[in-house]
C-alpha cells in the first residue's frame, strides 16, 4: 500500500522502492522438538531455573529455546528443537558435577535405569 509520504519521499529522493512480500509464519520444522533426559534433579540441587540457568550457560542455548523443564529426584528433563540436539549433546559431553558425570539421554525409560 502505498502512501503520499512514500510517494514524496521517492520524488524528492529520486528512487523507487517496490514492495517485498514476507511469509511470517514459522514452519513446521522450527516446532519439531526432541526430549533430552539429564541423570541430576532435586537431588543434586537443582530446580527449574538452575538447569535452565547451566544449560544457557554450558550448552550454549537461549532461554526461550528450553521448553516445558520438568526436575525429578535424580534425573530431569527438557524439550528443545531438533536442531539444537546436537549442540546441546556435544557441549555438555564428558561434563562433571560434583564428581558425577553428566549424562544424557533421549530414551526416558533408560533414563531412569541411568543406562547412558
Amino acid at each position: 500500500m502505498r502512501t503520499e509520504q512514500v510517494n514524496a519521499l521517492e520524488t524528492e529522493l529520486d528512487i523507487q522502492f517496490s514492495e517485498l512480500d514476507f511469509d511470517f509464519r514459522p514452519s513446521a520444522e522450527q516446532f519439531k522438538s526432541t526430549t533430552i533426559y539429564m541423570n541430576i534433579g532435586l537431588g543434586q540441587g537443582f530446580t527449574k531455573n538452575t538447569l535452565s540457568e547451566f544449560l544457557i550457560e554450558e550448552a550454549g542455548l537461549d532461554a526461550k529455546e528450553i521448553k516445558n523443564v520438568v526436575i525429578e529426584d535424580n534425573r530431569s528433563y527438557f524439550d528443545v528443537s531438533e536442531k539444537l540436539q546436537q549442540q546441546v549433546f556435544y557441549n555438555i559431553k564428558g561434563y562433571k558435577l560434583s564428581h558425577r558425570n553428566l549424562k544424557l539421554s533421549l530414551d526416558g525409560v533408560a533414563s531412569k535405569r541411568n543406562v547412558y
